[in-house]
């Protein structure tokens, strides 16, 4: 393969985690929403219910972590 196709390739990996990455933490605040409603009042909007389980993550001491 010449150096141009390398590079491409590195590209589309890259494209390619970043995407996956993004999907994964989606799922993962949407289920912390979804069991932050289950405990209490729902939220009032699809955002504060993002903010309360991004508040919740970040009290937990380990905030932007996916696992």
């Amino acid at each position: 393969m010449s150096g141009i196709h390398e590079v491409y390739l590195a590209l589309g990996l890259i494209f390619a985690g970043f995407i996956t990455y993004m999907f994964v933490y989606n799922i993962r605040l949407r289920t912390q929403e979804r069991s932050v409603q289950r405990k209490g009042r729902p939220p009032i909007s699809k955002e504060e219910g993002i903010a309360i389980a991004t508040d919740q993550r970040e009290q937990s001491g380990t905030p932007g972590n996916i696992s």
